[in-house]
């Protein structure tokens, strides 16, 4: 008969309002930016693929905020020893199910981005660099869609990817570290690794699937920055203007400074000359 595991030393504390303030703050940035990146394509200029697509991980992302969120509400950022069965099969199941939304809106995020510099290419004429852009947004596709499918092919049953109470098996650390290195973006703490090799996931994932979270709302905030150049250029035109006109004022009130002091004074008489002009006009 095994051991009763010991409590954790810090005791039963839950740090899942981590995951939800770094996602949610980082989330409504990038909403507000991708809003503002529609109304500026649709005002100044055409919408495109790389439009869609954005918007199409936008979403992908809301609905992981909103994931991430049951999860918390179901243990995730406590220990799994202070959780009941339950519980720690719930919040994995659901945590899990955040990963995916990230990891796709992440992926939509990144090809929207590429297919942003296709478009700007587009009239360039230089085939190389347009099949570059395509390999890469299809690479980051692929590699992503397996990455996904490994969550739940890496245990079977795959009720075991969530269940610990279930017996089955699941794949060697190793082998979800060589999808690691595949899909080249992710820390090793925010890919789902099998409950039978780190027991205490409801704690120990969440700073990773945090900087996860925050990584895809940045991206998609970064990449939708160059579309609102339109939006901003009356801004950017006024505020140079009112720099400029600034500028000339203080020129020319130094100018008028100078030519001031360059005035000679009148001679200061002495009381005695005084005394004689007094006398002679008498």
């Amino acid at each position: 008969m095994s051991a009763r595991p010991q409590p954790p030393s810090d005791g039963d504390i839950d740090i899942g309002w981590k995951l939800e303030v770094g996602t949610t703050v980082t989330f409504l940035s990038a909403a507000i930016v991708v809003a503002l990146r529609c109304f500026t394509r649709w005002k100044y200029s055409q919408k495109g693929w790389d439009d869609y697509l954005m918007v199409f991980a936008l979403f992908q992302a809301f609905v992981a905020t909103v994931v991430d969120f049951v999860a918390v509400n179901n243990g995730l950022g406590r220990h799994t020893y202070y959780l009941s069965p339950p519980e720690a099969a719930n919040q994995q199941f659901y945590s899990l199910l955040a990963q995916v939304f990230c990891v796709h809106g992440l992926t939509f995020a990144k090809i929207s981005i590429v297919v942003s510099y296709i478009r700007v290419l587009r009239d360039s004429g230089n085939r190389l660099h347009q099949v570059l852009l395509w390999t890469t947004g299809v690479t980051v596709f692929i590699v992503n869609t397996i990455v996904i499918i490994t969550f739940y092919v890496a245990c079977n049953p795959t009720e075991k990817a969530w269940d610990r109470s279930i017996s089955g098996t699941c794949w060697a650390p190793t082998k979800r570290i060589a999808f690691l290195i595949l899909q080249g973006v992710e820390t090793s703490t925010q890919l789902h690794v099998p409950p039978t090799t780190m027991p205490d996931m409801s704690f120990s994932t969440v700073l990773g699937l945090t900087w996860s979270g925050m990584e895809r709302n940045i991206a998609m905030l970064v990449g939708s920055i160059p579309a609102l150049n339109p939006l901003a250029a009356p801004a950017t035109r006024l505020l140079r203007q009112t720099f400029n006109s600034s500028k000339s004022k203080l020129r020319s009130t130094k100018s008028d400074s100078n030519q001031l002091s360059d005035i000679p004074e009148s001679p200061k008489l002495s009381s005695q000359d005084a005394e004689k002009q007094n006398y002679t006009a008498e």
